[in-house]
């Protein structure tokens, strides 16, 4: 054979165009095993690490949160210490929530004090 010509006659071979031998067959996939058993993606470990449970210690005792949790409640502690990345943060992921009363777990509701201190005035300029 040629170099260049396939066995059939006239098809060229040569790059992108192999001979017709060696093309998938109708039906036949790239790659007929499929995927790799156990083959997870970064979102699905992601997804799997939020979901498991940690016991850390809230106000001197022992309480059970999953990660996604416990992230949350340090995401709104730095929003409330004025942490302006993370006020953005919370209220992108508000904005995209279901309205309360469709959320899971209630309404719970907590009261505090919220001070907000003004900024010294400047000196003033001789």
């Amino acid at each position: 054979m040629a170099k260049g010509k396939s066995k059939g006659g006239d098809y060229k071979v040569g790059y992108k165009r192999p001979p017709p031998e060696h093309r998938f067959k109708p039906g036949e996939s790239g790659n007929p095993r499929g995927p790799r058993k156990g083959w997870s993606t970064f979102a699905a470990a992601v997804i799997a690490q939020g979901d498991q449970v940690i016991e850390p210690i809230i106000d001197g005792k022992k309480q059970e949160l999953t990660w996604r949790q416990a992230l949350a409640r340090q995401l709104y502690g730095k929003g409330m210490k004025g942490n302006t990345q993370a006020i953005a943060i919370i209220d992108k992921i508000e904005s995209r929530a279901p309205p309360p009363e469709t959320r899971e777990g209630g309404q719970e509701r907590i009261r505090f004090t919220l001070r907000l201190e003004e900024p010294d005035a400047p000196d003033e300029i001789a």
